[in-house]
């Protein structure tokens, strides 16, 4: 997703979680979904897991977007320290338009975070 569609339609989303990725390791294993898209979609299997998992997190970003694209029932935004991402949300954050659950101006710059969410449901009246 987009962080400029996000900000624009952001009340339209809730159940807001902050996934710390410390490495590529973390994100493939965290998730058995993940990992099944990661190793089916993307031929992520073993010489090319192990020479990711090798790297810096920070340079997996577009392949963990990739992978989060597939997955159906949620929706994610992949960001680093101080990205336009980022920048987006700390403004989101304090100017109250949105409330995270978590202080994400100070995060490590060697992670990747990962913000996940559902689309709200609408309330019948």
């Amino acid at each position: 997703m987009i962080v400029g569609n996000f900000k624009e339609h952001a009340a339209e989303y809730d159940n807001f979680q902050v996934w710390d990725v410390s490495s590529f390791e973390e994100f493939l294993e965290g998730n058995a979904v993940i990992r099944e898209i990661a190793t089916k979609e993307f031929k992520v299997v073993s010489a090319k897991k192990n020479d990711l998992f090798k790297l810096p997190v920070i340079k997996s970003i577009a392949l963990m977007q990739d992978v989060l694209d597939l997955v159906n029932d949620k929706h994610f935004l992949v960001f680093e320290k101080d990205d336009e991402v980022h920048i987006e949300l700390k403004v989101m954050q304090h100017t109250g338009v949105m409330n995270f659950g978590v202080d994400i101006n100070e995060i490590d710059a060697t992670h990747v975070y990962i913000m996940i969410m559902d689309k709200a449901s609408k309330k019948a009246f």
